[in-house]
């Protein structure tokens, strides 16, 4: 097994680590790291390792969102084939899972596809777009991957 490798970009302010480690009763290298990312108060510390709902971001602050938002709708209401691009990491199939379920209950025709690691590689590419091809998909969405797939959402 190959032991972990830690990666500290600076040194944390010791005091203020010691003082959050002991108010939190938390390791004293997570106190540093939480100091280090500039959440050295109790209550930014707590909210951080804690989330809630009420304090998400609103979506909608993402450029397009609204328009991403009825194109998925009309779909599901339309019965439109989706593709749901997944990575193949936990998160990412965990989120094509998920989305696949949700849109399901919703009404929508989705079809998942998470890539073989090896042969398909990593992102949204030529196996992707394949697989939305040979499905029918009017819609594709990718979730944790293809950013920067370019050449292959250009397709």
């Amino acid at each position: 097994m190959i032991p972990p490798r830690w990666i500290v970009t600076a040194n944390a302010d010791p005091d203020a680590t010691r003082r959050l480690a002991a108010e939190l009763r938390i390791p004293d290298a997570l106190a540093a790291i939480l100091v280090q990312r500039g959440l050295g108060s109790p209550d930014s510390a707590k909210a951080f390792l804690r989330p809630d709902l009420e304090r998400l971001s609103d979506p909608h602050r993402f450029a397009d969102m609204s328009v991403a938002v009825e194109l998925l709708a009309r779909a599901v209401r339309e019965k439109r084939p989706i593709l749901v691009h997944g990575d193949y990491d936990v998160d990412g199939q965990c989120a094509a899972a998920m989305l696949t379920r949700v849109l399901r209950s919703a009404g929508g025709t989705v079809h998942p596809f998470v890539p073989h690691r090896i042969r398909d590689g990593y992102d949204f590419g030529s196996a992707g777009l394949a697989e939305a091809q040979r499905v029918g998909a009017k819609l594709i969405i990718t979730c944790d991957c293809g950013i920067t797939a370019n050449p292959a959402v250009s397709a």
